[in-house]
């Protein structure tokens, strides 16, 4: 009926900006009410008040859209369809980024956007040196922001200049031919896609800083928190509850950021009390939570750690034990303690 009243169609798409203007207009007038409301509100923390904010305007900056409501099956099925043509085309159905381990690769698919991936095991694993090779390998691709809550920026650095340059910073004290290389090390980490936070214990201080830099820096590869246990917990019933109200914001900032999360946990003594001192999926019952919402449950293990004669010495497993699309099971890296890098077995082998 609208057509048909009309003289002439020809000025039709200026007058649908135009309804997409008004719409723009009142649902940022709409966000605006609500943040000042917020504002207004005393008993809500003032970092909550930033942090909810901030994400109502970046969900609207970057989707244009306030709730994305309910929409039929078609609707994603479209979507599949675009991501098999996208596949055939040289792409990929399920978008991920490599870790750089190849055999992880194949069991998990790489480090799929909007998942959260737990890394667990106990101390001395490596469970940080893993997270920050993981780190440089996505870097390669996109932006890669770590979160460190115990361990300094400078530390983590010198940790990958490093890995980098195979030279350890003990070393590099008593051998000063060793700094031309220490220092061209230093340099490749510089260029790195990597950007560091530091003893931020505060969940939304994590979400808004993670949230500004991927508005300016583009999509994240990945973001990387060592570790769980140094989140401040929010107000809840218990422990477990409060663990459980983190992974789950860890989960919606991935789907939110379309990008990796990386959550580093610290196991309790369990294993320590079994013969097979290898983790598994109970040892995270006091925090069921932690299971329900990762994507995958990676457990870190070093058997040599526990048996010095072990034939497995310098092989860590990164055990595979909850995989929510795709097969379990374990892969075997190199570690080298000496550089707390981690390495393909294949490659080194040659």
């Amino acid at each position: 009926q609208l057509v048909d009243q009309v003289v002439s169609a020809v000025n039709i798409d200026a007058h649908c900006e135009l309804i997409k203007d008004k719409w723009r207009r009142r649902e940022w007038i709409a966000i605006a009410r609500r943040m000042t409301l917020q504002g207004y509100d005393l008993a809500t923390p003032w970092t909550q008040v930033v942090s909810e904010g901030e994400a109502q305007l970046y969900q609207f900056l970057t989707t244009e859209q306030s709730q994305k409501g309910i929409q039929h099956i078609s609707e994603y099925c479209h979507r599949e369809m675009d991501r098999i043509a996208e596949a055939e085309a040289g792409g990929q159905i399920v978008k991920a980024l490599s870790t750089g381990f190849w055999d992880l690769d194949a069991l998990t698919h790489g480090a799929p956007e909007e998942e959260l991936i737990i890394i667990a095991g106990r101390p001395a694993m490596g469970k940080t040196s893993f997270v920050l090779r993981l780190a440089r390998n996505v870097a390669a691709h996109r932006p890669v922001a770590v979160f460190s809550l115990e361990m300094s920026g400078d530390r983590l650095a010198r940790r990958l200049w490093s890995a980098e340059s195979r030279i350890t910073p003990g070393h590099l004290a008593q051998s000063p031919n060793l700094r031309e290389p220490a220092i061209a090390g230093i340099g490749q980490v510089a260029g790195m896609n990597i950007w560091i936070g530091e003893f931020n214990t505060e969940i939304e201080a994590i979400c808004t800083n993670a949230r500004r830099l991927a508005a300016e820096q583009g999509q994240l590869g990945a973001i990387a928190i060592d570790y769980l246990g140094l989140i401040d917990l929010p107000a809840a019933g218990n422990e477990a509850s409060a663990l459980g109200k983190i992974t789950r914001r860890m989960k919606l900032l991935a789907v939110e950021l379309k990008t990796t999360i990386f959550l580093l946990h610290q196991l309790s003594r369990a294993p320590e009390s079994r013969t097979n001192k290898r983790p598994q999926l109970s040892d995270l019952r006091d925090s069921g939570k932690i299971e329900q919402d990762a994507d995958q449950v990676l457990f870190m293990y070093r058997d040599e750690y526990y048996h010095p004669d072990t034939p497995d010495r310098g092989i860590a497993e990164i055990i595979v034990a909850k995989n929510r699309n795709g097969p379990i099971g374990t892969v075997k890296l190199l570690f080298e303690p000496q550089f707390t890098d981690f390495k393909n077995v294949a490659r080194w082998s040659g």
